[in-house]
């Protein structure tokens, strides 16, 4: 918002020179003051578009942190997650494995070849 000068009166005829100094001097001083208020208000306004870009800013670093922490939990769950999978899979490969090798284990696939070379062997003797 800019203030708009005084228009100058003409000086009248009896006016001296030593009158107009104060007169003169006045308005140089309001000038100053007119020039000095303007540039305090654009250094306010800019300090104000520096804060305001320094709280984005702020808001913005703060998402990306949010978003990493969230990530570093879903990657550490994920995490968990496969190693119990793979702890319970091993478990039961282990358990899978003990049980081949016991004795019931070998009897049965004693028995089922048994049954299978009757199955086959028994019609090539015939024939």
């Amino acid at each position: 918002m800019k203030i708009g000068k005084t228009t100058a009166k003409p000086p009248a005829d009896d006016v001296s020179a030593k009158d107009l100094v104060p007169e003169l001097a006045r308005r140089r001083h309001v000038d100053d003051a007119h020039r000095t208020d303007e540039l305090e208000r654009e250094r306010a306004e800019a300090r104000h578009k520096r804060n305001r870009a320094d709280v984005a800013e702020e808001a913005r670093r703060a998402e990306l942190e949010r978003t990493e922490r969230e990530a570093q939990a879903r990657a550490t769950t994920d995490l968990a997650r496969m190693y119990r999978e793979a702890r319970a899979a091993g478990e039961r490969t282990r358990i899978t494995s003990q049980m081949a090798r016991s004795g019931e284990a070998r009897a049965l696939r004693l028995e089922r070849l048994r049954i299978l070379n009757l199955k086959v062997l028994v019609p090539v003797l015939l024939g």
